[in-house]
């Protein structure tokens, strides 16, 4: 199904959520899971 999987994280509880989605698809398929965390640095 994937082989590949990129998943932005960014500390919310939905990130938490959409994490462990993203295992359980990674482990189902075979597939390497690669993470981007996001950060919010505010405006300049």
């Amino acid at each position: 199904m994937f082989s590949k999987i990129l998943v932005s994280i960014d500390n919310s509880q939905m990130s938490t959520q959409v994490f462990e989605r993203a295992v359980f698809l990674a482990k189902c398929s075979g597939a390497s899971l690669m993470l981007l965390h996001v950060k919010y640095v505010g405006s300049w």
